[in-house]
């Protein structure tokens, strides 16, 4: 192989050495150059993969689908944040997603993280949230949690926290705040582009920013439900989702539901609508991918707990559609 070939790997390899170093070396703040006036997209994955396939095929559609765009459309520099079941589960983020200027999970900044967030999950569950979970093993004499997997729940929750507070601690070495925020799981297969909505950076004076008090993802008004597999936002948003684990946000979210309840896309859509966001529609197909199940509707949970007419599921031939495309797409990653 020649010189030239060999390059590539090299230089990805330093990319991600350098970011990784930024964060590791020390505790003490930073200044990072960036170039003004170019957006910023920071992409906060963070939940439970369902194998080493399905992870690379997410990771494959993910670069395809947003990293890739964004960057010949916008110009855009991304900051990719890994907040995983495991450090193995990382680990193989972090290799699906070499070449990548800044990838930084947890794994690669523990002895930084502060003391509530360093503590195992289930240590900190029990410690943040231990009134609730014995009310449910008491028999869910609290109403919010009868019907629901308030530990599932819990864990989600605490995921997209850990996943925010990877994102503020980087943001806090640069310059320059991000732009846009994007929130997905690492099981959820983008099928097609995700639009993003960033002014252009060489948008007229009067292009208007981007509203803080709107977040862009599936919604049903209807049914008062919020969807947490993929999100976008100002930063601002990013902080709020970060806020729902916290007891007394959470314990306000479960009241505010109408009956009391700790269904999680109820509790977003509380959350976030008492925090002044206004939803808006998010025009892109997926679906959820394991290595033991295959591809599966993102809103088949949804519809079967909410069957409303008002909710904008995929009509029947549309969500079959997006899966035999998926399971394709699934089937080449896996034997990668």
């Amino acid at each position: 192989m020649s010189a030239q070939r060999r390059r590539p790997p090299l230089v990805a390899g330093a990319c991600v050495l350098t970011a990784g170093l930024l964060l590791l070396s020390s505790v003490q703040r930073t200044t990072v150059v960036v170039v003004p006036g170019l957006p910023l997209i920071a992409v906060c994955v963070s939940g439970a993969t369902r194998g080493p396939a399905s992870l690379r095929a997410s990771v494959a559609a993910l670069r395809a689908h947003l990293l890739v765009p964004a960057k010949q459309m916008h110009g855009a520099r991304i900051s990719v944040f890994g907040w995983l079941q495991d450090s193995a589960a990382e680990q193989q983020f972090e290799e699906a997603l070499r070449g990548e200027p800044i990838v930084i999970t947890r794994r690669m900044v523990h002895h930084l993280l502060p003391p509530e967030l360093a503590l195992n999950e289930a240590t900190a569950l029990r410690a943040d949230h231990g009134r609730l979970i014995d009310s449910q093993r008491a028999g869910s004499r609290m109403p919010a949690a009868r019907g629901v997997n308030l530990t599932n729940t819990l864990r989600m929750l605490r995921k997209i926290r850990g996943c925010e507070w990877l994102r503020q601690h980087q943001q806090s070495l640069s310059a320059q705040p991000h732009t846009l925020v994007v929130r997905i799981r690492p099981d959820l297969l983008l099928l097609e582009p995700l639009p993003l909505p960033l002014p252009l950076p060489l948008a007229p004076p009067l292009e208007p920013p981007l509203p803080r008090g709107r977040a862009w993802g599936w919604h049903c008004a209807a049914q008062e439900v919020a969807s947490d597999q993929l999100l976008i936002g100002a930063p601002q948003l990013a902080v709020r989702l970060g806020e729902l684990y916290l007891p007394d946000a959470l314990r306000a979210a479960m009241a505010r539901s109408q009956p009391a309840t700790a269904y999680p896309e109820r509790l977003l859509w509380q959350h976030l609508r008492a925090s002044g966001y206004e939803l808006a529609p998010l025009p892109c197909r997926t679906a959820l991918i394991s290595d033991g199940g295959g591809a599966r509707s993102p809103h088949a949970k949804l519809a079967r707990d909410f069957p409303s007419a008002e909710c904008p599921y995929p009509a029947p031939y549309e969500a079959q559609a997006d899966l035999r495309l998926a399971s394709e797409r699934f089937v080449v990653a896996s034997r990668r």
